[in-house]
């Protein structure tokens, strides 16, 4: 399947949101990430899955705001801003396909932006691109190494490598990672919590097979 293709689907199947451990992914500003159901992630957790916005129901005001509040070109106005907010409002609206667009514009003014790059690769993860996830997960690393998000949704995404190439390795590095997270975001933090149930599934789950 083509990627156009996948970003068309995963517009018409929405967003869902896994109960019980919450398998958010995060961007880097500490929000969680409303994403496709990984309800064989967590084994007994509910999911809930709702019909994505319909962009004709949304953009006109969305283009609105930006062209009312925000002029692009004048010289006072962050750019890359405006086009990572747009980003994702499109990727909340279902139209993965702009969104991305959108991403690419908002990075290539900001190359060096690590919250740019961490929830840009949140939209590659869930269309299960993974190598492209990981591609952008790991430069935003190098750009900042001292929060959690993108260790935590790298774990999430060489987990989901793991599963469908049946790869010890990446089982083993995605544990690594969560670790990561747990030192930089401490122990009662969200992220922390979740990085602790994820290890103990990969280990319980997963590794115990090998």
């Amino acid at each position: 399947m083509k990627l156009i293709d996948k970003l068309k689907t995963a517009a018409k199947i929405g967003t869902g949101v896994v109960a019980g451990s919450g398998a958010f992914l995060y961007s880097s500003n500490d929000e969680p990430v409303k994403h496709l159901a990984y309800d064989d992630f967590f084994k007994g957790d509910t999911v809930s899955v709702t019909e994505s916005v319909k962009p004709e129901d949304k953009f006109s005001s969305i283009d609105k705001y930006f062209s009312g509040n925000v002029a692009i070109g004048d010289e006072n106005t962050d750019k890359a801003k405006i086009h990572y907010e747009r980003a994702k409002e499109y990727i909340k609206s279902g139209n993965i396909e702009d969104g991305i667009k959108e991403y690419d514009t908002a990075i290539q003014l900001r190359p060096n932006n690590a919250t740019y790059l961490n929830d840009f690769g949140t939209v590659f993860l869930n269309l299960k691109e993974y190598d492209k996830a990981i591609s952008l997960f790991k430069s935003s690393i190098e750009i900042n190494d001292n929060i959690g998000a993108p260790y935590l949704n790298l774990g999430l995404t060489y987990w989901s490598k793991a599963k469908k190439e049946n790869n010890k390795q990446l089982f083993i590095e995605a544990i690594d990672l969560y670790k990561k997270v747990i030192e930089l975001e401490g122990e009662k933090s969200n992220k922390s919590g979740m990085a602790k149930n994820a290890i103990s599934v990969i280990n319980n789950k997963y590794l115990s097979k090998f």
